[in-house]
């Protein structure tokens, strides 16, 4: 059966509490789980500059040109 056909089960508050705490809890590790990675990324970069300063003004020249596009 679909949700069309069968009759609709009215839901308590806690129980549609629940869910709205589990709907929320899967969004927030999902965003921190991103943001971790997002620093792991710029730790990298941050590493890859100190060995090879060029590569930073390429990446400054080429963030720039971005800008300037938009």
């Amino acid at each position: 059966m679909n949700q069309l056909t069968e009759p609709r089960r009215i839901r308590t508050v806690d129980e549609l509490l629940l869910e709205t705490r589990r709907v929320i809890m899967m969004m927030m590790t999902d965003y921190l789980s991103k943001w971790e990675l997002a620093e792991e990324d710029e730790e990298e970069q941050d590493e890859k500059w100190d060995n090879d300063p060029s590569s930073k003004e390429k990446w400054d020249n080429e963030t720039a040109e971005q800008d300037d596009q938009e």
